[in-house]
């Protein structure tokens, strides 16, 4: 008796961990870059505007960002997600695993979605939730890479600009 009790408690909180948001927050690799500053400087090095709210698909063993015109014919089917603007940045892998604080493992492409920017002291998904258009799109991009389970999945998120830095 205490077995089948002890055999259905342990089912239930199973189910319980593999609710669909359970399953869409198990599938991200979430990356803690330590400066905002830092990120937003690769991005401008490379020609590029540093876009929150905005995937990528990169190659770690070759270094090279897809073009959105890339990504979006390989994944018609979260096309929206994908950063609309060129950004052509070639970056080897052990150097940007450096800048965002992350390991990528063996995979041989890789979604990079920057979410957005948050930190202990202020969450801008907050300022964002009161423009009803930005809120909706931000939540159609996540929710788009959320179901998609092609590609491991790297959620960048980036700390608010440091103290005393701000432009």
């Amino acid at each position: 008796m205490r077995n089948g009790l002890l055999a259905t408690l342990t089912v239930g909180l199973q189910l319980i961990l593999l609710t669909p948001a359970a399953q869409a927050q198990q599938n991200w690799v979430e990356a803690f870059p330590e400066r905002y500053e830092t990120v937003e400087q690769f991005f401008l090095q490379h020609g590029c505007k540093y876009a929150q709210n905005s995937a990528y698909i990169y190659e770690p063993s070759s270094g090279i960002w897809w073009s959105s015109k890339e990504a979006i014919n390989a994944y018609p089917n979260v096309s929206y997600a994908f950063m609309a603007e060129p950004c052509d940045i070639a970056v080897e892998q052990q150097t940007l695993e450096r800048l965002l604080n992350v390991k990528f493992g063996t995979a041989q492409r890789i979604v990079l979605y920057f979410d957005i920017t948050r930190d202990e002291h202020v969450d801008m998904r907050n300022i964002i939730r009161k423009n009803k258009g930005m809120w909706e799109k931000y939540q159609r991009r996540l929710s788009l890479l959320n179901e998609f389970n092609e590609l491991p999945k790297y959620k960048v998120i980036t700390p608010n600009l440091s103290a005393g830095s701000q432009p």
